[in-house]
C-alpha cells in the first residue's frame, strides 16, 4: 500500500495515509477556544451545555473539553490560570501530545429553576397538620421534603406556618405528591388531595394540586385510655393494634380514636430477678425498687415496665 501524501510504501493506511502522514494532518483533540459560561445570580449554578448544575466551574470546564476529545484515550491537564488545555494520549504506539488555548466567557442570568421561584411559580401545596407540632418532628419531615425536592431538582417557592401546621408550596405537583405518599407512610397520617382550577395556558386548562397530610396526635407506644381500660399502640395499619396493660389485645379502627385519651405513661427498664408460681419478681433499672408482678411469660432477662394508678404492669 502507498501514502497518496508521500507516496512512501507502508502495511496499513489511515485515510488513505501512512502513520506520519496521517498524525501530521489529524487532530484529535477539538473544543471551543471561546467557551461561555451562563452563572445563575440567584443559585450560583453553572451551565455550558445541558443542565444547570451546582458544582465548581473547573469540574464543568473539564468535562465539557473531554467530551470534545475523540479518538483518542488521553490524560487532559488544564491550567486554568493560563487558559491551556492540555492532551497526552497514545494512538498506535506513538505517543500524541496536543494542546490549546481557551477562554471562559461568564454570562450571569437566572437558571430555569429560579426564574420561577422569583415569579412565585408553584404546581402544588404541601399541607402537614397536627396540634402540638414539636421541632424534632418539624426537622424530621422538613429533611425528607428538603432531599425529596433537591433529588427531583425542584423547588420550595414558600414555606408558611399556620395555625396547626405547616404548608410548604412546591414548584412541581409530581415531587409533592411523592412526598406527601411518604409521609402518609412514615407518620401513618390520614392523606387528602384535590385539585383546583388557577387559570389557561396555551388554551389549556392549568389546575394546582393540594395534599393534605394530617398526622396523628398518636404512635407506636403511645398509651391511650379507651372505655376505661389503659392500652399500648403495638401497630397502625388499617386497624389499630393495641395491647392493654394484663396484655389482652384488642383491634379498632382509627375512627374510635376519637373517645381515647392520650397517657402520659412513660415505660421503664427492669429486668426479671426470679420466677415464682404466681408471679415475677422484676427489679426497675431506674429506682432499683423491687416489684412483685403477674407471672410475665418473658424468655428474656431485660423488660419494659410501666406505672400505672400504683401498680406496676410489664408491657415488653
Amino acid at each position: 500500500m502507498i501514502c497518496v501524501e508521500c507516496g512512501k510504501k507502508t502495511e496499513k493506511l489511515y485515510n488513505g495515509l501512512c502513520l506520519d502522514c496521517y498524525l501530521r494532518s489529524k487532530k484529535f483533540f477539538h473544543f471551543p477556544s471561546r467557551i461561555v459560561a451562563r452563572v445563575c445570580r440567584n443559585c450560583g449554578a453553572y451551565k455550558i451545555d445541558g443542565e444547570w448544575r451546582h458544582e465548581s466551574l473547573e469540574k464543568i470546564v473539564e468535562g465539557y473539553i473531554r467530551k470534545n476529545i475523540k479518538g483518542i484515550d488521553c490524560n487532559l491537564e488544564i491550567d486554568f490560570e493560563k487558559g491551556i488545555a492540555r492532551c497526552t494520549g497514545n494512538f498506535e504506539g506513538r505517543k500524541i501530545v496536543e494542546e490549546g488555548r481557551f477562554e471562559i466567557v461568564i454570562r450571569k442570568r437566572l437558571c430555569e429553576k429560579c426564574s420561577l421561584m422569583k415569579g412565585g411559580y408553584f404546581e402544588a401545596i404541601l399541607q402537614i397538620r397536627k396540634k402540638n407540632l414539636s421541632k424534632k418532628m418539624e426537622k424530621e419531615m422538613e429533611d425528607i421534603i428538603k432531599k425529596r425536592v433537591e433529588d427531583a431538582n425542584s423547588f420550595i417557592m414558600k414555606k408558611e406556618r399556620v395555625g396547626e401546621g405547616l404548608n410548604y408550596y412546591i414548584g412541581s405537583k409530581k415531587v409533592a405528591h411523592s412526598i406527601a405518599r411518604e409521609l402518609k407512610n412514615v407518620y401513618k397520617a390520614e392523606y387528602k388531595s384535590s385539585s383546583s382550577l388557577v387559570g389557561m395556558k396555551d388554551g389549556v386548562e392549568v389546575y394546582r394540586d393540594t395534599y393534605l397530610i394530617r398526622l396523628p396526635d398518636y404512635k407506636i407506644g403511645t398509651f391511650i385510655k379507651l372505655n376505661d381500660m389503659v392500652y399500648r399502640i403495638e401497630a397502625i395499619g388499617r386497624k389499630i393494634e393495641l395491647l392493654s396493660l394484663e396484655g389482652n389485645k384488642r383491634y379498632i379502627y382509627k375512627d374510635e380514636m376519637k373517645k381515647a385519651k392520650i397517657m402520659d405513661l412513660k415505660e421503664r427498664d427492669a429486668i426479671i430477678l426470679h420466677e415464682e408460681k404466681n408471679g415475677t419478681y422484676v427489679m426497675d433499672l431506674e429506682t432499683y425498687k423491687t416489684y412483685f408482678v403477674n407471672k410475665t411469660g418473658k424468655e428474656k432477662d431485660k423488660i419494659k415496665i410501666v406505672e400505672y394508678d400504683g401498680r406496676i404492669y410489664v408491657i415488653g
